[in-house]
Order: C-alpha cells, then structure tokens, then sequence
C-alpha cells in the first residue's frame, strides 16, 4: 500500500471489539426533547441507509475524497470497506460488550462495573424508526 505508515495489525481481522459508535444524551434533554431526539436517530439511521445504498457509493466516495483530501481510487475503495461495509444499519446498543468493556477499566471504577447498563441505554427510538420503516433521503 502507498500509505506512509505500516499496519501493524487490523483489529477487524483479528475480531477486536470497538466502542465509539455511540450517541449520547442528558436525560433531561432525552425526557424533554423526544422529538428533536427522534428526528436526529432517524437523520441519522437514513444517512447510515443511503451510505450503504450500493447506488450512492460514487457519491459516498466523493465525500472522502472531498474531506480526507485524497483521490487515490484504491484508497478511497479501502475507506469505504473498512467505514461504511461493516457500519450497522441501527446501532443498537449491545449491553454485553459494553459491560465487557466497562470490566477493562481500573478497580477505580467499581461503581461503573455494578450499574444496571439497561437504565442507561434507550433503544426505544431505534425501535421507532425500524417499525416505521427506513427510507433514506434522496
């Protein structure tokens, strides 16, 4: 590869579990807000559709080439498996790995280890936008 740096390793290869695709709110704003809340998880579900469309791979590439500032074909191809191929269609959480990764974190953090992780995680407007059906935006 022309990229100025050598791979060490490919965590999706090896079967390495990554957080970081996570959106997050106050509950105050969860609670008071649920219509701005469930128009930004169905924004942002429809993006994840139309990026996904084979139709608009042209287009998706456009946009890496435009914000990586980079036209190299096999590169962008590269970006497009490695972000936009695996990425799920709704990001549910899934409460087991994030306990797991919870369970990587110092003893210090004990009182993150014994939180009842379902309290925290609302999947209710996921759950809307797959029952209503996903229709990304043209």
């Amino acid at each position: 590869m022309k990229v100025p740096y050598n791979a060490l390793a490919d965590a999706m290869e090896l079967g390495i579990k990554a957080m970081g695709n996570s959106y997050m709110s106050t509950r105050t704003l969860r609670s008071q807000n649920r219509d701005v809340i469930q128009r930004t998880v169905r924004a942002m579900v429809e993006a994840r559709a139309w990026a996904k469309e084979p139709t608009n791979r042209d287009a998706v590439l456009e946009v890496f080439k435009r914000y990586l500032r980079m036209d190299e074909p096999w590169l962008l191809d590269l970006y497009y498996k490695t972000y936009i191929e695996p990425i799920p269609l709704l990001p549910y959480t899934n409460l087991e790995d994030l306990r797991e990764f919870i369970s990587y974190m110092p003893d210090g953090n004990r009182v993150l280890q014994t939180l009842n992780l379902s309290e925290f995680a609302d999947s209710s407007f996921l759950k809307r936008v797959q029952r209503d059906g996903i229709t990304p935006r043209r």
